[in-house]
């Protein structure tokens, strides 16, 4: 059985097969039982996770919508986002306002470190290391991404905001 003096280089062959200076411990095997993919009712889908998206709401900024919106979406079983993705479309001269994120709640749970506005482009699709680290929430429950906008469109001009998490649906 192989241990690290074997990565020595003969040094196992000098001490004998002692154990020098830890006892030996047996590996375990670390492979995934065949039967735990499975799924155990034929038809139904296998037991584990799955990388998926979660639409939310779209929140449309316009000359009567205010200047604070929200985006929410309920996933259908236990999902674990991984990354939020925003993005802008903006129709019409005046619709120029700074787009930012006052809030990320997780059913009731607050899931901004402090008080103020993130900058919207901080999710855009083509954000660098936009990986966070969002909780576990059970399904049924709302996600909640609340919008801001710094100038509201006038007129027929209008900011539509699209909002998605990317994560593991669980089951």
């Amino acid at each position: 059985m192989p241990n690290w003096l074997d990565e020595l280089g003969g040094v196992d062959d000098e001490l004998g097969d002692v154990g020098f200076p830890f006892p030996r411990r047996r590996r375990r095997n670390k492979r995934v039982a065949y039967r735990r993919l499975q799924p155990a009712i034929p038809g139904a889908p296998a037991h584990g996770w799955a990388m998926q998206p979660l639409p939310m709401t779209t929140a449309t900024f316009t000359s009567g919508s205010g200047t604070a919106l929200n985006s929410t979406g309920r996933p259908q079983k236990a999902f674990k986002a991984r990354r939020l993705f925003i993005d802008l479309t903006r129709t019409g001269a005046t619709s120029t306002g700074l787009v930012t994120v006052t809030a990320i709640n997780f059913g009731v749970v607050p899931n901004l470190v402090g008080v103020g506005n993130v900058a919207s482009g901080m999710f855009s699709s083509t954000a660098v290391d936009a990986g966070l680290s969002f909780p576990s929430i059970a399904g049924g429950l709302d996600i909640t991404v609340s919008l801001a906008i710094s100038t509201a469109p006038t007129t027929t001009d209008t900011v539509a905001c699209a909002v998605s998490f990317l994560g593991e649906t669980i089951g």
